[in-house]
């Protein structure tokens, strides 16, 4: 259901919003991960759902510190949407909104955890430039 999706995404933002360190996520780790394991894992084809889902995924970012091999799965999550041709004619409002949320996730979590993206540097720069030179990215996206 997309209201309890979306309740849900809105309630993981502002709890995990304000856990940052080791310390602060230790204590609910054992309800964050498999949380965070089960959203990589959902399979959608939905851009709306896919959306929300990274909303959640972002909220629950921090808690790569405790578990860093969850680092390439997120970023590959992002990156699903963002893996279609970007100037497709038929885009829906929901595609395009999709992929604008991809990467104004990119940006976010580059702000708010540039530790622990710097191990990913490479693949991330190869991964945009993968999608820029297959032509998937338009030019907003590639900024």
């Amino acid at each position: 259901n997309m209201v309890d999706l979306e309740a849900i995404s809105t309630l993981l933002d502002n709890t995990f919003s304000k856990l940052v360190t080791v310390e602060q996520i230790q204590p609910v780790s054992h309800l964050a991960v498999p949380l965070l394991e089960l959203l990589l894992s959902h399979p959608t084809k939905s851009p709306t759902i896919l959306s929300e889902l990274l909303s959640c995924i972002s909220a629950l970012f921090a808690v790569v510190l405790l578990a860093p091999d969850a680092l390439n799965p997120i970023l590959s999550r992002i990156f699903i949407p963002l893996s279609t041709p970007s100037e497709v004619p038929n885009h829906s409002k929901e595609v395009r909104t999709l992929r604008r949320h991809s990467c104004s996730l990119l940006v976010k979590l580059g702000t708010k955890f540039p530790a622990i993206l710097l191990p990913s540097f490479t693949f991330l720069q190869g991964e945009i430039a993968r999608l820029n030179t297959a032509g998937l990215l338009s030019k907003m996206e590639h900024c």
